[in-house]
């Protein structure tokens, strides 16, 4: 005969809190489990959720229980269970799927490897490139975002995704492993999220819109409106600055009119070097930026006071003058 069911007193109503606060944890590490056995942290899970599950059911025969509530937490406690086995046996069946045609020889099966894309720099040779190889989500150390400060959010985003190039992370595996990312409500959000989405795209517009990322064109372009280029400040440094603000917009501009825009930017040094230039191209204005900014310091030209505007050299000038009319109402 089996040992009686033995109830310990406990205060429903805070056994209830604990459990809906505990939940949390086994079920942002069921969202990280990725393996196709019943690992360690599996084994966690299951213990923990088992746990708050017991709790659960004591608290439900206590004297002004919360019965509904303890229940509809109960039905989330034991699908989590049932979610995360499911989920070990569909990639135990995924991966059967991998599987390519049998070795004639000893019958033995032989899995397709992922491919991977390797990105050679320059100055590595071709063993050394060979050998980057991919580093998972969790090992990066980066600093998980947890939602309470949203204006930071399309920065995480893109720090994120420059991280991934450099680890060799595809979309998909940033989809698979984008609960390492999270933490919080943040977590909870991309909880919900998952439910929704199948490739990377679509969480990081639904990351957009839950943290209002590009809530609206209004403060972005004043931004950009009031980034003058800075005395010393080079034309690459100030270009990638704009660049910077441009790509927070969520209605992007054509690069005429990023350029119009850039052009009256210019410190007064450039707009005076360019006041007669037909330039079309924001990397042609990178270039004679460049070009100009050299000659200044050859001809040791390194304070801006020291190049007034109006200035100019003759002889440019009147070389230039059939191209007065075509830039010149821009760079004022």
């Amino acid at each position: 005969m089996g040992n009686p069911i033995v109830f310990i007193e406990a205060d429903p109503t805070e056994e209830l809190k604990y459990c809906q606060d505990e939940i949390d944890i086994p079920m942002g590490k069921a969202a990280q489990i990725k393996a196709k056995t019943r690992t360690a942290k599996f084994i966690r899970v299951q213990s923990k959720t088992l746990h708050i599950t017991n709790r659960l059911e004591n608290a439900k025969h206590m004297d002004e229980a919360d019965v509904t509530g303890i229940e509809a937490l109960l039905v989330v406690a034991r699908d989590l269970v049932m979610q995360v086995e499911s989920n070990i046996a569909a990639r135990i069946k995924m991966s059967e799927s991998e599987f390519s045609d049998l070795d004639g020889a000893n019958g033995r099966k032989v899995k397709s490897p992922r491919t991977r894309t390797i990105v050679k720099k320059s100055g590595i040779d071709g063993d050394q490139g060979a050998r980057r190889k991919y580093v998972p989500v969790h090992k990066w150390n980066l600093k998980k975002f947890d939602g309470n400060y949203p204006e930071h959010a399309l920065e995480f985003l893109r720090l994120v995704e420059d991280t991934a190039r450099a680890r060799m992370a595809t979309d998909e595996d940033l989809l698979e492993e984008s609960a390492d990312l999270f933490e919080h409500r943040a977590l909870k959000w991309h909880r919900d999220a998952m439910r929704k989405v199948s490739t990377w795209e679509q969480l990081k517009r639904e990351f957009k819109i839950a943290f209002q990322v590009h809530a609206d064109n209004g403060a972005p372009r004043e931004q950009i409106r009031n980034t003058k280029q800075s005395v010393g400040e080079g034309i690459d440094m100030f270009l990638s600055t704009m660049a910077d603000l441009y790509d927070r917009l969520e209605r992007p501009l054509s690069e005429v009119e990023r350029l119009e825009e850039i052009l009256r930017n210019l410190s007064p040094f450039l707009k005076d070097e360019l006041y007669c230039v037909e330039i079309q191209s924001i990397d042609q204005l990178r270039k004679l930026g460049r070009r100009a900014e050299a000659g200044r310091v050859r001809m040791g030209e390194v304070d801006e006071r020291s190049h007034p505007k109006g200035q100019r050299d003759a002889s440019k000038t009147l070389r230039l003058l059939p191209e007065l009319h075509q830039l010149g109402p821009l760079l004022k």
